[in-house]
């Protein structure tokens, strides 16, 4: 009887650590997988956040770039009128040449 209770012990040992090592098995690939599957979540809304960001930032350029577009516009057609030769009228004067004032015509 003592022989079948040894036996019996062993088989119990045997088959406990049977389970142990399956559900430990599972618990490790259901890690990985979760791990993998979180890793991948992270990255498309780490990617979503980053395309947000890209548009918000081009559209902050851009506003700036129109606003520049407003600010130095009448100072480059006012530095255009500068070096742009004016048509002289009639009765207008042409400016000194050498020194002297001359008429027209």
């Amino acid at each position: 009887m003592a022989r079948r209770r040894r036996l019996f012990w062993k088989y119990v040992f045997f088959f406990s650590l049977l389970v142990t090592v399956a559900l430990l098995a599972s618990g490790l690939v259901e890690i990985y997988f979760s791990y993998q599957e979180s890793k991948e979540v992270l990255s498309a809304l780490q990617r979503e956040k980053a395309q947000a960001a890209a548009v918000r930032i081009e559209g902050f350029i851009t506003e700036i770039e129109h606003q520049m577009g407003w600010v130095t516009q009448p100072r480059r057609h006012h530095r255009d009128q500068l070096h742009r030769p004016h048509r002289a009228g009639a009765g207008a004067r042409l400016p000194p040449r050498h020194g002297r004032l001359r008429e027209p015509g």
